[in-house]
């Protein structure tokens, strides 16, 4: 897509110059908008959003410097570039008054057309550069906010997967039935499991910089993940004093998601009910499935 082709505002109140001054920016390829009064250029700069303005100081209604100020004093406004012009005011202190209303360039005339358009050239350079600058950082901030939120919501999610090991890992300390230090050694698996694909996660830095968390999708069946995922955290609520009554669908149901994703929400959710219940009381997990 090609780039807009920039536009010009000319604030002159003399024809002659304010005609002459046009064409030569016309001629160098650029679009131009003129205004006779300093007035109607602040609203033609206010309307238009032009990116340069070639300012005329002695003006009919107010100087150009304070056409300037406002210009350079509004957000919506500021990053115009503003080239003020004297026939008048040509003394250093003239041009140094223009540079202090805010103006990014100050010519004396009589000037050559050649030294008006490499004036023009080069600011619209300076102008471009520091908008790519700007569109850097601006990048850069959103990036550096996502990885925050990507790593804060990583931390969060490795706390479920080390619980539940470490509750499994207590268990086996304390013996059982085969059947029962079976159970725990899978919990262990897929608990551990859970956490590379959390370390995965962290170690891409594209990933983190962008936010995002990568989606695996495959056929699965709730009914078994959530009758798995509570097992496996029985006795960690057990230890509480809360029981876990656990309602499931008789015939499976079959879904494509990630498992590792959802079992991290059931697991936020017995954490969070493990969080705030109190000794004594039964947390009911229920899984139904609806049409539509």
């Amino acid at each position: 897509m090609a780039e807009p082709i920039p536009l010009i505002v000319v604030v002159n109140d003399t024809p002659s110059a304010r005609y002459l001054l046009s064409r030569i920016l016309r001629a160098a390829g650029w679009r131009v908008e003129e205004a006779e009064t300093g007035l109607d250029g602040l609203r033609m700069v206010r309307d238009l959003a032009p990116d340069v303005v070639v300012l005329d100081v002695k003006l009919p209604d107010v100087l150009g410097y304070e056409v300037c100020r406002p210009i350079k004093a509004d957000p919506s406004t500021a990053a115009t570039t503003v080239i003020q012009t004297s026939a008048t005011f040509v003394t250093s202190e003239g041009k140094a008054r223009g540079l202090d209303s805010g103006a990014d360039a100050y010519l004396a005339q009589p000037f050559e057309s050649v030294e008006l358009v490499a004036l023009v050239r080069s600011l619209l350079r300076l102008r471009w550069s520091e908008t790519q600058a700007r569109q850097r950082a601006e990048a850069l901030g959103v990036a550096d906010k996502r990885k925050d939120e990507f790593l804060a919501m990583l931390a969060h999610e490795l706390r479920n997967p080390l619980s539940a090991v470490l509750v499994a890992s207590s268990l086996l300390e304390d013996g059982g039935t085969p059947d029962e230090m079976a159970a725990i050694g899978r919990t262990i698996r897929r608990q551990t499991r859970h956490l590379a694909r959390l370390v995965d996660d962290l170690l891409d830095v594209a990933r983190v910089t962008s936010g995002k968390i990568q989606i695996n999708t495959r056929s699965l069946d709730l009914t078994q993940l959530v009758e798995q995922i509570v097992s496996s955290h029985r006795g960690a609520f057990s230890k509480q004093g809360i029981e876990i009554d656990l309602v499931l669908p008789t015939e499976p149901v079959f879904v494509e998601a990630d498992a590792t994703r959802i079992e991290q929400v059931v697991l936020n959710l017995l954490s969070n009910a493990a969080k705030y219940s109190e000794k004594g009381q039964r947390v009911e997990v229920s899984l139904e499935a609806r049409q539509g």
